[in-house]
């Protein structure tokens, strides 16, 4: 029986949010205990009474409770615990309490509070839970199914695989993403845009050219980083275009104004007086939606007084705000479609967090709390048209975020799979990264996508045949530049090298306008002694370079050859020699390409699915020899390239879990989240939530089996459209 880590118990219960803590120990319990659990109110309701606080009562012991939180304050949650039971009239004999947190003199405050409040009370702490996580195959599968993703950001520094399993917790949201980015050619790109436009206008709302405010583009950026932090990542290099573009007039209306004397901008006086009445409108729902919480917060309690009322209501705003930051999709899903809300779980433990944190509280803090959870329950349930209208923003505004690809839960599926990737690089990657020496690093758009699957536990290649032709590729680029560039040594010559059809050749040019080296041999240095490759004598110590510059798995012909059928290859490179220059070469991507299938297969990929797809793809942009394998393909019903730009723009230019949330944490509490929807063609959410509600319906095994088989068609699309950020087109030159 595999066991568990127990240090990776302890990292996975330090990183666990509410929900997935509550599932993971209900389902760890009804292992130890062998029994289930019924939510507090039964089923009949979907549990009603018990998303807020749960608690769960044994089925087979009646009077016997448990309850999962994360809070730290585990005191005051067993407290109002106990209260909640006695007021539903049950009986108590007993209360387990589950935190993830280490509480030390565990039996001592168990005692104090049995003899408190006369039942047993038994605590479990993150101790016991890591005690008990090896005791059978059941509560090992608990740990599998429910914590064990938190650790797999682990395998980026060397862990071996953590899990062999599917993981059947793959949300929803996932299948979404990949279908829209597959259905949908440009439609993310419209949105960033969209996004775009939104934050510059807000970012000059304050400018009046009657007052002489002004901002330059760098005031604009600065204002929308510093409100936002890590959106950077998201719009970098399209801010001066959509400047560009908003200045411009259109049928409708120009939207700013560009001074090109000062090089500044300002809104156009049509757009500002919009803007300010939007903003009337924005500021005033606010107003109305925390005026009906604290009037109908007074209303289910006497002993509220009016000001806690109105704490009251901006804790329940500042809960919403959250519940759609971290279950954006679930919310909007529910208040589009009018059906239950899966993930107000979390509410409880917002609710007892913002309440701790009101020093001025003077009301009962049980009894605050319940106003809470009945102020939210018809918030949700009975919802008011000022309420509908702002989770209609909130969704809008999260849909929005989504489109570009920052769902949490989608930036840890490509995350998770980085380290699940098998790759055998093509040469015309390998010639790219050696082209990218002397760029600056965040520059280094291939090194940097190598470098990160690397990192991430993922598997790199170096062929035997990809070697030769690189090898080839600068022994031939060395004669080229004897041939015709040589003499070229004074700067102003160096022009006549950019317009080489050799990339090496054109970085070489780049190099030396920035003085980073002097002449021809120095740059080849780089790579392998420039002697040695001139009598052809390189091919070892370069083969050496390219293995530990971007720590490359080596792997002979011979080695290849055990993976294919000599016929197939005969076959496959006579119809290759149409196209490649020599013989050679058409042989060399046959193995190619054959040998991927027969990777695949003997790793047993091929009858051990996964959700992330195929792990074994050759990386290239050699499309044309596409057209010559489609029979191959057909054959094996899989494709066998993997497009250089899925890397780039899903793992190595998307943002991190960390800096998604310090986003989220600006946008959604602002007014200025409120304004972006503004911006937005409320259709995009008409067309995702189509999509959910097909989603919804469809069985856990076909959602894996079609995630499975739109990640593989994301990886080898080469007919999808990519921005220029996230393209691998050959970089420009700049003086």
């Amino acid at each position: 029986m595999k066991t568990i880590n127990h240090d990776l118990v302890e990292i996975a219960l330090e990183k666990t949010n509410g929900h997935d803590f509550e599932v993971f120990i209900n389902n760890l319990c009804s292992s130890i205990f062998g029994s289930d659990f019924i939510p507090l109110g039964g089923y009949h309701d979907g549990g009603a009474d018990a998303f807020l606080d749960n608690i769960y009562e044994f089925q087979t012991q009646p009077e016997f409770f448990i309850q999962s939180s994360i809070v730290d304050d585990y005191s005051s949650k067993i407290s109002n615990t106990i209260r909640r039971l006695s007021e539903f009239g049950r009986t108590v004999k007993c209360l387990y309490y589950f935190t993830p947190n280490d509480i030390s003199n565990v039996d001592i405050i168990e005692d104090k509070l049995s003899i408190e409040y006369g039942i047993i009370i038994k605590i479990r702490d993150k101790k016991w839970i890591i005690s008990k996580i090896n005791d059978s195959e059941s509560t090992i599968s608990s740990y599998i199914n429910h914590l064990e993703k938190y650790t797999y950001f682990l395998k980026s520094i060397g862990s071996t695989s953590l899990s062999e399993k599917i993981n059947t917790e793959i949300p929803d949201q996932v299948l979404l993403f990949l279908s829209k980015e597959i259905d949908d050619v440009d439609y993310d790109e419209k949105i960033l845009f969209k996004l775009c436009d939104g934050l510059i206008l807000w970012s000059l709302e304050e400018t009046d050219p009657e007052c002489y405010i002004f901002m330059t583009k760098e005031d604009i950026e600065k204002k929308i980083y510093t409100a936002v932090p890590k959106i950077e990542i998201i719009i970098k290099g399209i801010i001066q275009s959509r400047l560009d573009y908003l200045s411009k007039v259109t049928k409708k209306e120009r939207q700013i104004r560009f001074h090109s004397k000062a090089n500044q901008y300002c809104l156009s006086y049509e757009i500002r007086k919009k803007i300010y009445d939007e903003n009337i409108s924005d500021e005033k729902l606010l107003i109305d939606i925390k005026q009906l919480f604290t009037n109908r917060i007074k209303s289910f309690s006497e002993t509220i007084t009016d000001e806690d009322a109105v704490i009251g209501a901006d804790i329940c705003l500042k809960t919403i705000q959250k519940m759609f930051q971290d279950e954006g999709y679930q919310l909007t899903l529910s208040t589009s479609s009018n059906t239950d809300i899966k993930s107000k779980s979390i509410a409880s433990d917002l609710l007892d967090q913002y309440i701790s944190e009101s020093s001025k509280l003077k009301s009962d803090p049980y009894e605050f709390k319940n106003c809470l959870i009945e102020n939210l329950r018809n918030a949700f349930y009975e919802s008011h048209q000022i309420e509908r209208d702002l989770f209609r923003r909130y969704s809008i505004l999260y849909t929005l975020l989504f489109t570009i690809n920052t769902d949490p839960k989608v930036l840890e599926y490509f995350q998770n799979m980085k380290s699940e990737l098998n790759i055998y690089v093509g040469s015309d990657i390998l010639i790219r990264s050696l082209s990218e020496r002397y760029l600056d690093d965040e520059n280094q758009t291939t090194r940097n996508a190598l470098k990160i699957i690397k990192e991430a536990g993922g598997k790199l290649n170096l062929s035997e045949p990809i070697f030769e032709e690189v090898y080839f590729h600068l022994r031939n680029t060395n004669y080229e530049y004897i041939n015709n560039f040589h003499t070229l040594d004074n700067a102003e010559e160096l022009y006549l090298l950019e317009n080489s059809d050799r990339i090496l050749i054109r970085a070489y040019a780049y190099a030396r306008k920035l003085k980073r080296v002097s002449n021809w041999e120095q740059y080849i240095n780089n790579f392998c002694n420039y002697q040695n490759l001139l009598h052809d004598n390189a091919l070892d110590e370069f083969k050496k370079y390219l293995i530990f510059q971007f720590k490359l798995n080596y792997e002979s012909k011979e080695s290849l050859s055990k993976y294919f059928d000599k016929k197939e290859l005969y076959e496959i490179t006579e119809r290759l020699k149409e196209y490649k220059k020599n013989d050679q070469l058409a042989e060399n991507d046959a193995m190619m390409a054959l040998s991927i299938y027969g990777i695949r297969d003997k790793l047993n990929e091929i009858s051990s699915l996964k959700e992330y797809g195929y792990s074994t793809w050759w990386l290239t942009h050699e499309t044309a020899i596409l057209s010559f394998t489609k029979e191959l393909v057909n054959k094996k019903n899989s494709r066998y390239m993997m497009r250089p730009e899925f890397i780039i723009k899903y793992m190595a230019f998307s943002p991190k879990y960390n800096e998604v949330k310090k986003m989220y944490n600006s946008i959604f509490p602002s007014i200025m989240g409120i304004k972006l929807v503004r911006r937005i063609d409320p259709e995009i959410i008409t067309k995702l939530i189509s999509k959910v509600g097909e989603i919804n319906e469809i069985e856990e095994g076909r959602k894996l089996a079609k995630i499975h088989e739109l990640s593989d068609k994301l990886k080898s699309d080469f007919k999808k459209y990519y921005s220029e950020h996230h393209s691998l087109k050959d970089f420009k030159f700049k003086n």
